[in-house]
């Protein structure tokens, strides 16, 4: 029975973690992006060490407006479709 009420807390805990703003991301970044030591940026804005990587990650994976690049698969569907539109009636 203690397992229970252990286990419900902590999915309690998780549920009440919110995201950060779009906005707060990107003032980070750019903090970062000025050279701000790491530390002053966790004094300032009040977040992790982690998010800070998470954020710089994040950008690197996925290009400065947040697009993801397209997959092997989605690249090769608009290559063929692109080779078959003239063909199609």
């Amino acid at each position: 029975m203690a397992s229970l009420v252990t286990k419900s807390k902590r999915r309690k805990k998780r549920e009440g973690m919110k995201a950060y703003s779009q906005d707060l991301r990107e003032r980070v970044l750019r903090a970062v992006d000025r050279g701000c030591p790491r530390t002053e940026i966790v004094r300032l804005f009040g977040i992790s060490r982690a998010s800070i990587k998470r954020y710089i990650k994040q950008r690197r994976e996925n290009g400065p407006r947040g697009e993801k690049k397209p997959t092997a698969f989605q690249q090769m569907r608009w290559f063929l479709l692109m080779k078959l539109a003239p063909t199609l009636p």
